[in-house]
């Protein structure tokens, strides 16, 4: 059975791309464009992993985090946190929080890859 990924962003293109990658690596794909769509997503779905960008609409990435840790349903679920924010302390905090990984935008295809590797196994 495929691995279930939750990708949560809002760039279209981004999620079009990186959706279409991690299908053709045999992945099933889940898509929400904002905290509460992917806060809806990580109960209903039960994904294995999520690829968790932080500037969201409608609460945005840190909401999701804390969200997910106050559920011992879900708070053992690896997140991958995407994004373009360049900040030591802002990163330490998202980690200390609960993130497995944090990918600096841009990002390649197999940054992504590696680190799904890297949680998931």
């Amino acid at each position: 059975m495929a691995k279930k990924i939750l990708i949560i962003e809002d760039d279209p293109d981004i999620v079009k791309l990186i959706a279409c990658k991690l299908e053709s690596a045999g992945f099933e794909v889940i898509i929400a464009p904002d905290a509460i769509l992917g806060i809806n997503a990580i109960f209903n779905k039960k994904p294995d992993v999520i690829l968790l960008d932080l500037i969201l609409p409608a609460g945005g990435g840190l909401a999701v985090i804390d969200s997910m840790m106050q559920s011992m349903h879900t708070n053992r679920i690896p997140i991958i946190v995407t994004t373009s924010i360049e900040d030591e302390e802002y990163k330490r905090k998202v980690l200390e929080k609960g993130a497995a990984a944090f990918i600096q935008k841009p990002y390649t295809i197999s940054q992504v890859l590696t680190e799904i590797n890297r949680v998931c196994l």
